[in-house]
């Protein structure tokens, strides 16, 4: 993926890709919209209910929790992106 930077550099990104299967330790989106924050980053540890995204969905604000605690495997995710119900959001294992 392209990204333009406020100075007009043009940057390429590597976005991750939705896996084939689900992954052991999934947390995935329950609704469609907006990615506004992503808290949690690859490596981090997390505890079971803390909030790891925030999802804008009808012009309200969802907090995303941990389903369970563990550590961040891999964060599927950018701020800016929009997922769809189902989509994987982040591995925590």
């Amino acid at each position: 993926m392209k990204i333009s930077t406020t100075l007009g550099k043009i940057i390429t990104v590597e976005k991750p890709t939705q896996p084939k299967e689900m992954p052991k330790g999934a947390i995935i989106s329950p609704m469609h919209g907006m990615v506004l924050s992503v808290n949690a980053k690859q490596g981090d540890h997390v505890k079971e209910l803390d909030t790891v995204a925030v999802i804008e969905a009808m012009k309200m604000q969802n907090e995303i929790k941990a389903t369970h605690s563990g550590t961040v495997k891999k964060v599927h995710i950018f701020d800016g992106d929009v997922v769809m119900t189902g989509d994987i959001l982040m591995v925590v294992d």
